[in-house]
């Protein structure tokens, strides 16, 4: 019995959140700070940023949509391109979305210190959404783009 990277990555999640609820400064460490990314060299702050959480409410939310959408889209990748690859590929493809749901951010705010945000699921939601339609051109693109993913790791 294998266990989803999905059920994975909100275990991990659940566990980075609960130490930033109980310790205020894991948050501020890893947190979304495009002042401290620019101007620090604290670019680890796009990804980190995923994994914490303001409350318990925001973070139930969060895994509840992740867990809706990350399982069908783990299979589906999964199912694309075989157990192992499948996983990976679905891990990479949700830590890029971290990361590219940061960068609008980091551009705009670099020069405001006192902004700053923590992130989520936004990009699996949208890779969900563009599954359930009867579109096969969505379809298309979005295994061409994680075909290049794959590519891109194999370099």
């Amino acid at each position: 019995m294998d266990i989803s990277i999905t059920i994975l990555i909100i275990a991990f999640t659940v566990l980075v959140s609960y130490q930033g609820f109980s310790n205020y400064a894991v948050i501020e460490r890893l947190k979304h700070y495009p002042g401290r990314e620019s101007g620090g060299k604290e670019y680890y702050r796009l990804l980190t940023s995923g994994f914490v959480h303001a409350d318990w409410m925001h973070l139930l939310i969060n895994m509840f949509v992740l867990y809706s959408f990350g399982e069908y889209i783990e299979m589906y990748i999964v199912t694309t391109f075989g157990n192992v690859e499948g996983r990976v590929i679905f891990l990479l493809l949700y830590l890029l979305n971290i990361i590219l749901a940061n960068i609008p951010t980091a551009i705009r705010q670099s020069h405001n210190p006192a902004f700053s945000s923590i992130s989520g699921v936004n990009g699996i939601g949208s890779s969900r959404s563009s599954l359930n339609t009867n579109s096969p051109s969505l379809k298309i693109t979005l295994l061409k783009q994680l075909h290049q993913l794959v590519e891109l790791g194999k370099q």
